[in-house]
């Protein structure tokens, strides 16, 4: 939040995770759960507010020994994205 606003909105702004698409939404909520670096994108469009996520997701290698964790789906995607409003 920028300084000038935390006085009327407080010093964070929480949001619901809330998936309108569901591509990615595996891997996001994988990646929160093992505290992975996601990045984050606000915008507005039609006079709604967006939150963009977008993350890497692992090498090949990597992907089979997390998919026979359970940990992550099977679809071999090298990068994620996805959007909630």
């Amino acid at each position: 939040m920028p300084y000038a606003l935390e006085a009327k909105y407080g010093k964070y702004i929480h949001a619901p995770l809330t998936f309108e698409y569901s591509q990615g939404q595996e891997w996001i909520l994988d990646a929160i759960k093992n505290n992975r670096a996601l990045s984050y994108r606000i915008y507005a469009k039609n006079l709604r507010w967006f939150i963009a996520c977008s993350l890497d997701v692992p090498d090949p290698d990597e992907f089979l020994a997390l998919a026979k964790k359970g940990s992550c789906s099977q679809k071999k995607r090298r990068r994620r994205s996805s959007k909630g409003g």
